[in-house]
């Protein structure tokens, strides 16, 4: 449960409607070094657009992808995730399609370049020396991209006598027809002419087999799956790595060798389980532990037969150095219970943002403000949208090919001061109710802000509904509650003052895992000629338990402030406590607002 802290009032609409359908995300936390050198923090990066296994057509393929992570920070504390220093390559079966170097890391592919058939789609993160990637499948079918056939499924590993149903799909052809066949004859299996494939009784001595399936309407258009022989501990091909288990400290190095057997090819390659974050390996089994404990201590460093990918040998080589870690579901429920707060206040604001921009696009059009018919998202992830008056009893909003159900039941606002330039002309001063529905998400949400006086508004937002995050359902029920203030007197330098204060309550569930929501922000904005300072301060007393472990914390404050919107301190105290005792104290740097925990026996394990 590592909920996403955002950015004070973002506005930008995509990255919003992104963050709305998922809700919980990860942050890219890094680690502290004994000896006060740069640690990386573990740059990442994730195609999210089109989706794995999904069919792309058109001039204007949206192509997007997220990035986490950065380049290290310049002293022992690293820096918070900063995506927007990457840039992001994007390719197609290896040939350079685009590159941004900022986000949104996106771009509109022309697929009708490429010919018919299963593609295979990349994006490399770079930031200095670090590197990043992540891969999808996507289909290409364009009318005169010619004839391709695409397998399904591309990959199985099966034993002796074992069978398995492929498919076919023919691209750029009427008649869907294939002709079934096994590379290398009978000896490496047999299939029907409806694509039942069955292994050899009998494997032999090559690791795979290749199925093909050749297009009628085509002959020269074929696809392929490959079987991976599954020989159930009978002549297959095994990894050793030696040591296999191994203890070394933090920023040490460990040599590993790798013993290959079943084939004459002994080459393996070298990888770490979990990225950069638990240390890196030469091609030579050289690893290199990071500079810090990670968390949990013990990580995986794999060989994998180059042979064959199923096979592959670990070691498990225990950090030790830096204080003791604390165990992975454990920090997760800290992190849970500390972010709680903040992620409430951001899940409020960006389903509002979803609905205000997506009400105000309709209402511009018309020329009235309106509550049904349909904002289309085109291209996907574009930030450009279209509306039909289609259909008449709800708002659909599409967004990356992904349509979110909203239904307003009630929405207050003067429409003689709607702005079609700003949709915050719906949001600085309101009354609404509705529910959104899509992947991942169903809310019901009641907001208010309304003027109280000429310098004042009053704040009662509510969210209740359900999220789902790795395969587990959230249950949010919570309350922002408060005012915002704004004075301005034009005399003499000028003089404004802005000062926001609002509490925050309610709890997120999900199993036997639990967060009490307990938190009040005030923020503070001041010009007085050509300076300016402004402040941040969060008092949190969430308590968070997952039915084993509790975590409650005791006079916590976490904020900022700045002068001239130049020079940022960041300021933080307070005690954590587990299960009622004294586990450690709440620790901020100063310079780059990372949150901490400094254990009793002097370690600090970033957040």
């Amino acid at each position: 449960m590592l909920l996403s802290l955002l950015p004070r009032y973002s506005t930008f609409f995509v990255l919003s409607l992104i963050t709305v359908a998922s809700l919980v995300t990860t942050i890219g936390c890094g680690s502290d070094s004994d000896d006060g050198s740069t640690v990386p923090i573990g740059l990442s990066v994730s195609l999210t657009l089109p989706l794995d296994g999904s069919t792309v057509t058109g001039t204007a393929v949206g192509v997007r992808a997220t990035v986490a992570g950065d380049r290290p920070a310049s002293s022992a504390w690293p820096t918070q995730s900063r995506a927007a220093a990457a840039s992001v390559s994007f390719y197609i079966d290896d040939a350079l399609i685009g590159t941004k170097t900022d986000s949104p890391y996106f771009l509109e592919w022309n697929s009708s370049t490429v010919p018919n058939g299963q593609k295979t789609l990349k994006a490399v993160a770079t930031n200095g020396d670090q590197t990043a990637e992540d891969t999808a499948t996507v289909i290409v079918s364009n009318e005169g991209g010619g004839v391709a056939v695409v397998i399904v499924p591309a990959s199985v590993q099966l034993g002796a006598g074992a069978t398995q149903n492929f498919s076919a799909q023919v691209i750029g052809a009427d008649n869907q027809s294939v002709n079934w066949a096994v590379d290398g004859g009978a000896t490496n299996g047999t299939i029907t002419s409806s694509g039942l494939y069955t292994a050899p009784a009998t494997l032999p001595s090559n690791n795979s087999a290749t199925i093909r399936a050749t297009s009628v309407a085509d002959g020269g258009a074929t696809g392929t799956a490959t079987v991976l022989f599954d020989r159930g501990g009978g002549g297959q091909i095994t990894v050793s790595v030696t040591p296999p288990t191994g203890s070394v400290e933090v920023g040490a190095t460990l040599q590993l060798s790798a013993s290959v057997s079943g084939t004459a090819n002994t080459t393996v390659n070298w990888t770490v389980t979990g990225g950069a974050t638990n240390g890196t390996v030469t091609s030579g089994g050289l690893y290199t532990a990071p500079n810090s404990v990670p968390n949990p201590s013990q990580v995986r460093v794999r060989a994998t037969s180059a042979a064959d990918p199923s096979a592959f040998g670990e070691a498990v080589v225990t950090i030790t150095g830096g204080g003791g870690p604390i165990p992975a579901d454990e920090l997760e429920l800290l992190i849970g219970t500390y972010l709680a707060g903040f992620n409430l206040q951001s899940t409020i604001g960006e389903v509002n943002q979803f609905v205000f921009q997506a009400v105000l696009f309709a209402s511009c059009t018309t020329g009235q403000a309106t509550v049904t018919g349909s904002v289309t998202e085109n291209p996907p992830g574009s930030g450009q949208f279209e509306y039909s008056n289609t259909p008449n009893d709800r708002l659909v909003v599409t967004l990356n090919s992904v349509s979110y159900d909203v239904r307003v039941t009630s929405l207050e606002t003067d429409e003689s001061s709607i702005d079609c330039e700003d949709w915050r002309s719906i949001d600085r001063a309101h009354g609404a109710q509705y529910t959104i529905e899509g992947p991942n998400v169903a809310l019901g949400v009641v907001s208010a802000r309304f003027p109280k006086d000429s310098t004042t508004n009053n704040v009662d937002q509510i969210v209740q509904g359900a999220v789902l995050l790795d395969g587990r359902t959230w249950e949010v029920n919570g309350q922002i509650q408060g005012q915002e203030s704004f004075f301005i007197d034009t005399g003499g330098e000028g003089y404004s003052l802005t000062s926001d204060n609002y509490s925050f309550s309610g709890t997120l569930t999900s199993g036997t895992t639990s967060v009490t929501i307990a938190q009040d922000q005030s923020y503070e904005f001041q010009t007085s000629g050509s300076s300016s300072t402004s402040n941040e301060t969060n008092s949190v007393r969430n308590q968070g338990t997952n039915g084993s472990v509790s975590f409650s914390f005791s006079g916590l404050s976490y904020g900022w402030v700045d002068s001239n919107r130049i020079d940022r301190i960041y300021k933080g105290s307070g005690t954590i406590l587990r299960n009622g005792a004294a586990f450690g104290n709440f620790v901020v740097d100063s310079a780059s607002g990372a949150a901490g925990i400094q254990l009793q026996g002097g370690a600090i394990v970033p957040f």
